[in-house]
């Protein structure tokens, strides 16, 4: 009697190891599923902040452009007032040519303006992802 007791002692702790493994099994899949879906999406992102560094990298190059050309405008229009003080053309003909440097340089620094929210946007998205990536990389860890 004593040998039966302990064999059903015995089939019975095999039983709570058997469901304690299986246990131990099921979280180290749940977990290695989650640590794929992190690193899926850690991969998502860090191809996101290449795309947003591109658009940045972009976008301030076109306000480089936008400057130069705005500078050099402004160097026209100087030249043309000096050019009316100096008297050297017709006074109407100078001040439609300002004219139409001044809207050109208003345009451009609409653009210019326009260009450098769109940077700021960029900008503020490269710093959300960075943030959620560093998260995503906390979780990981």
């Amino acid at each position: 009697m004593f040998c039966f007791i302990d064999a059903s002692s015995l089939d019975k702790k095999q039983k709570q190891f058997d469901k304690l493994i299986n246990d131990w099994k099921q979280k180290c899949q749940d977990v290695t599923v989650e640590l794929e879906e992190s690193q899926k999406e850690a991969r998502q992102y860090s191809t996101e902040v290449f795309k947003l560094k591109t658009q940045y990298e972009e976008s301030h190059e076109q306000i480089e452009a936008l400057r130069k050309e705005n500078k050099n405008l402004a160097e026209e229009i100087k030249d043309l007032m000096e050019q009316l003080s100096d008297g050297g053309k017709n006074i109407h003909e100078i001040d439609k040519a300002r004219k139409r440097a001044e809207l050109e340089k208003e345009e451009i620094q609409a653009a210019l303006e326009e260009a450098e929210a769109a940077l700021e946007q960029e900008e503020a998205k490269v710093v959300r992802t960075q943030m959620e990536l560093s998260t995503v990389r906390q979780e990981i860890d």
